[in-house]
C-alpha cells in the first residue's frame, strides 16, 4: 500500500489503497526471450528492444513478438525513441539514425560535442570549446539545417522555440547558407540593461532572432523552462531568474532547500520540481517544489517517500512519481496547489502516454496495471518478465521500461519482453 501521499493532510482515494484486484483481467499476448535486455523503444507496428548490453537492437512484431530485424554494433549504445531511433555509444561520438521498421542505418553524424536535444523532426548537436555553437540536423535525413553564431550555445529546444545564450553582442540571423549570421537587419531586442550576456529566442526552422533579454549570469549550463505565456524560467544551481520575452528579468530567487531543477513540469501556472535522488534529502521526506510563473515566488511541500519527480500533466492533472516509504507509486494532484487527489502503487511506464491518452500504466514485480485518469482500474495482468528493467527514481538514468500505445502495452524486465 502506498498510503497517504501528503503529510500536509491530503489523503488518497480509500478505494485505491493497496494493490487493486478488481477490473478486467488481461492475458499476455506474447513473450520474447532476450539476452541482457536494456530498453524498449516505440516503433509503430513494432517495438524495439536494446539487448546484449546495448550492442544489439532487435525489432519485434507487436502482434506476435517475432523478430523482424536485428542490427548490431561493436560498442554499447543508448537510444532515443521516435520515427527515427537515435543511437550513440556511451563512450563515443558517432550518432546513428536507425529506421525502426527495417533496422537500416539511415545516416551517421559526428556528435563529439554531445546531443543537446531532440524533437520528432530535429536533432541538435553542440560544439564544445571556444566556438560553443549548436548545429541543427534533420532527424529523418541527417542533413544540416542551420547553426548558431560562434559563442552562442543552445540551452533549450522545442518545436516552437530555440533558446540560446551568448555573451557576445548580436542582432539578427537569417537562414542564408545554413549558418546563422548577423545580417545588420536588427530585430528589436528587449532588455533590462546593455550587458552582452543574453538569453535569446530563435525560430527553430530558420534561426531568426525573435527576442533577446539580458541576464546577470552565464546561462550556458542552466536549465530553461518555457516560454509559457511569454515567461521563461532559467535555473542555475538552485538560483533562478524569471524573464519575460518582452520585458526582460521579472524576478529572481532560489529554489527551496532540497529541490533540484531536473525534469521540470509546467502545470497550473507553476513550474514544478522534485528531489530526483534520495541523497538530495537523506532523512526525507521528499519535497515537491515550484516557482509561480506569474510573480516568480517559490515554495515547496513535503510529500511521502525519499524522492519525487514530476511526470507531466494529463486530463488537467499533475502526476508525480515517488520512491520510498514504502515503495514506488504515482500520485495525481491538483495542478494549482499540488494537493494529492489519489495514488496507486507501482512504477510508471511511458509517462508520455498519460499526456497523450490519459491512460496511466504502472508495473510492480507482480503485475502490470492500467488506470483511468480518475484512478479506476481498467485492467490487470500478472507481470511475466520480473521487475521493470530500470528505476525511474533513486537513479538519474530514467530509461524507458515500457511502451504504452493504443491497444497494446509492452514491458521489458529481467527475463525478456512481453506484450498484452
Amino acid at each position: 500500500m502506498f498510503g497517504d501521499t501528503d503529510r500536509s493532510g491530503s489523503t488518497v482515494n480509500p478505494q485505491l489503497q493497496g494493490d487493486p484486484t478488481t477490473g478486467r483481467s488481461e492475458a499476455i499476448a506474447w513473450r520474447a526471450d532476450t539476452t541482457n535486455p536494456q530498453r524498449l523503444y516505440s516503433a509503430g507496428d513494432a517495438v524495439v528492444v536494446s539487448e546484449n548490453g546495448g550492442r544489439r537492437f532487435r525489432g519485434l512484431s507487436t502482434e506476435t513478438g517475432e523478430t523482424l530485424w536485428t542490427t548490431t554494433f561493436e560498442e554499447s549504445r543508448g537510444g532515443v525513441t521516435g520515427e527515427v531511433i537515435l543511437t550513440q555509444p556511451f563512450l563515443g561520438d558517432s550518432l546513428v539514425g536507425l529506421d525502426p521498421v527495417t533496422g537500416e542505418r539511415l545516416w551517421e553524424i559526428d556528435a563529439s560535442g554531445g546531443v543537446s536535444t531532440v524533437t520528432a523532426e530535429t536533432v541538435v548537436v553542440s560544439t564544445a570549446g571556444d566556438d560553443d555553437q549548436a548545429t541543427l540536423y534533420d532527424r529523418q535525413s541527417g542533413d544540416r539545417l542551420w547553426q548558431t553564431l560562434s559563442g552562442e550555445r543552445l540551452v533549450s529546444w522545442t518545436t516552437d522555440l530555440a533558446i540560446t545564450f551568448t555573451d557576445r553582442p548580436t542582432t539578427d540571423t537569417t537562414r542564408g547558407d545554413g549558418t546563422a549570421t548577423d545580417t545588420g537587419a536588427t530585430t528589436p531586442a528587449p532588455t533590462s540593461d546593455d550587458r552582452p550576456s543574453r538569453l535569446q529566442g530563435r525560430e527553430p526552422a530558420t534561426g531568426r532572432l525573435l527576442w533577446s533579454v539580458a541576464v546577470p549570469f552565464d546561462a550556458r549550463r542552466a536549465t530553461p523552462v518555457g516560454p509559457h505565456d511569454g515567461r521563461v524560467l532559467l535555473v542555475d544551481r538552485g538560483a533562478y531568474l524569471l524573464c519575460g520575452t518582452t520585458e526582460g528579468v521579472i524576478a529572481e530567487g532560489s529554489l527551496p532547500d532540497g529541490v533540484r531543477p531536473q525534469r521540470p513540469t509546467v502545470a497550473g501556472g507553476r513550474v514544478y520540481f522534485g528531489n530526483v535522488t534520495p541523497s538530495d534529502i537523506p532523512d526525507g521526506p521528499a519535497r515537491l517544489g515550484w516557482v509561480d510563473l506569474a510573480d516568480g515566488t517559490s515554495d515547496a511541500r513535503e510529500v511521502r517517500g525519499r524522492s519525487v519527480r514530476p511526470l507531466g500533466t494529463g486530463a488537467d492533472q499533475l502526476l508525480t512519481a515517488h520512491w520510498g516509504d514504502p515503495g514506488y507509486g504515482v500520485v495525481v494532484r491538483d495542478p494549482t496547489d499540488g494537493a494529492a487527489a489519489w495514488s496507486v502503487s507501482g512504477l510508471p511506464l511511458d509517462s508520455d502516454s498519460v499526456v497523450r491518452s490519459g491512460a496511466l500504466v504502472v508495473a510492480t514485480p507482480e503485475a502490470i496495471r492500467s488506470h483511468t485518469p480518475t484512478g479506476e482500474l481498467r485492467w490487470r495482468v500478472d507481470n511475466p518478465v520480473g521487475r521493470p528493467s530500470d528505476p525511474l527514481l533513486g537513479n538519474t538514468d530514467t530509461g524507458v521500461t515500457g511502451v504504452v500505445r493504443d491497444g497494446w502495452v509492452a514491458v521489458v524486465g529481467e527475463t525478456g519482453v512481453a506484450s498484452g
